[in-house]
């Protein structure tokens, strides 16, 4: 096997020290690895394989579901955190086998539905030298060698340990409220899976290759049920003893006009909120009253304790509206929510059922200026490898997000913890663009780069 260098990255130059260390955003895992002996096949003219080592890696990470924040194993969260936990995707780098004899590799492995043959095992990155002089099978020794890879099946995955929590699955993930104090053993469970090694006659650039084949015997390698055991503490959080606990109170909120609604005019809504220990604060408004986070104001970063913001929504359709607020201080902790109830007519007439004091003042019929905020965590990722597009925006009548490599979304507010990408195969180029009150296109831009890492070739 021969190593490449795609791009000089090494970890221990003082100039790289910043990008490796925000490279390896924090991960729960776990290493299956087995020594499945020898194997032979005789279709190569008894090509062998000695002392072959199987390694497979398994990775969760569990997130804030409104921050995008880390959670390790054994940290604390106030009762009511939205917590994401979640599978991390296989990528050929989790899969890695050894082998010596008449060839020998250490190549990376391939994730294949049932564990059937890659169609790209006679690539260069799976090919296996062979000794130099003599011919088989009419090939010529010297040109042509053994193509082969350990190919294994996506396994089953679930969550134990979140029964009493509100959960919601996406796949195999759960994005869930913890409500319950308490300490929690949860566990991320893989099932067994099967793994089998193929190979094939290639030559050196794969431009001959024959069809795969499994060694004799046809030999079954399976991973058993892995477990990745994490524990979080949920603590007591008094919403009522604003001196000890710690989050922040519950937003004052004042809408627009006297709380007049028209369809098709922009619908102010003005939100303060302090916080107990003076921390900055930022506002987390469910639009439609459904529970989840439709937008952050202000759109990045967070407000001095006091400060007032402002957000606008412009509704198509008459009726009731509800929409409810809460606080976020810059530690993570949670007010309650606030709502506010108004009735969108067909002219600035309609009534005001406020469920919070105060009183409107109008916005002057002046549009409020776009607020646009697009980022995506991480933004260094390991080809093949997904990231999470967060993005927000107030003061807008529609947004939507495209990228280089094909993806693409519509609203004001990505969902609760980001939409998950395609897989990332090259830098990709995500541009947030929203059209405003005033009617002009305001766009923002932000970029995922691939981590430079040593290729096999």
């Amino acid at each position: 096997m021969t190593l490449t260098l795609n791009r000089l990255v090494v970890c221990g130059m003082v100039m790289l020290a910043v990008l490796c260390s925000a490279t390896f955003v924090h991960a729960e895992s776990t290493q299956w690895s087995r020594n499945i002996g020898s194997l032979k096949f005789s279709r190569f003219n008894q090509g062998l394989l000695t002392n072959i080592q199987v390694s497979v890696i398994y990775k969760v990470r569990v997130t804030n579901a409104v921050t995008g924040a880390v959670i390790p194993s054994g940290s604390t969260v106030p009762s009511g955190t939205r917590v994401n936990f979640a599978f991390l995707p296989h990528t050929s780098s989790d899969i890695s086998w050894f082998a010596a004899g008449n060839f020998s590799d250490s190549p990376y492995g391939r994730w294949t539905t049932n564990a059937v043959a890659p169609s790209d095992i006679c690539s260069k990155s799976n090919f296996v030298p062979r000794k130099a002089g003599g011919s088989y099978g009419g090939y010529s020794r010297k040109r042509y060698g053994t193509a082969a890879t350990y190919a294994v099946n996506p396994p089953v995955k679930s969550v134990e340990g979140l029964s009493g929590f509100n959960c919601t699955a996406n796949g195999s993930n759960q994005n869930c409220t913890l409500n319950t104090s308490g300490t929690f053993p949860v566990s991320f469970v893989f099932e067994t899976t099967p793994g089998k090694i193929w190979g094939a006659l290639s030559s050196k650039g794969g431009a001959t290759c024959t069809s795969a084949t499994a060694p004799d015997g046809k030999p079954t390698f399976a991973v058993p049920r892995q477990t990745i055991p994490y524990t979080i503490n949920v603590s007591e959080e008094s919403q009522d003893e604003t001196d000890i606990t710690p989050s922040p109170e519950a937003p004052t909120l004042v809408a627009s006009s006297g709380g007049a609604c028209s369809v098709n005019t922009p619908h102010t809504v003005s939100m303060t909120a302090t916080d107990p220990q003076g921390d900055q604060v930022r506002y987390l408004i469910d639009w439609d009253n459904d529970g989840i986070v439709d937008e952050f104001v202000p759109g990045s970063g967070f407000v001095n304790s006091g400060s007032t913001q402002v957000a606008s929504r412009t509704y198509t359709t008459e009726g009731s509206k509800t929409i409810q607020v809460r606080a976020e201080d810059s530690n993570g902790f949670l007010s309650r929510w606030s709502t506010v109830s108004f009735v969108c007519g067909d002219s600035a007439t309609a009534g005001l059922n406020e469920l919070n004091n105060g009183d409107g003042d109008g916005d002057g019929g002046v549009p409020p200026a776009p607020d646009l905020a697009l980022r995506a965590v991480p933004s260094l990722v390991r080809s093949g490898d997904t990231t999470q597009v967060h993005w927000s925006a107030s003061n807008v009548d529609s947004c939507s997000v495209t990228a280089t490599n094909s993806d693409s979304w519509t609203g004001v507010a990505s969902v609760v913890g980001g939409e998950t990408s395609a897989a990332i195969t090259s830098e990709v180029t995500y541009t947030l663009s929203c059209v405003g009150l005033d009617g002009a296109t305001h766009v923002k831009n932000a970029k995922v780069q691939i981590l430079p890492i040593w290729v096999e070739k």
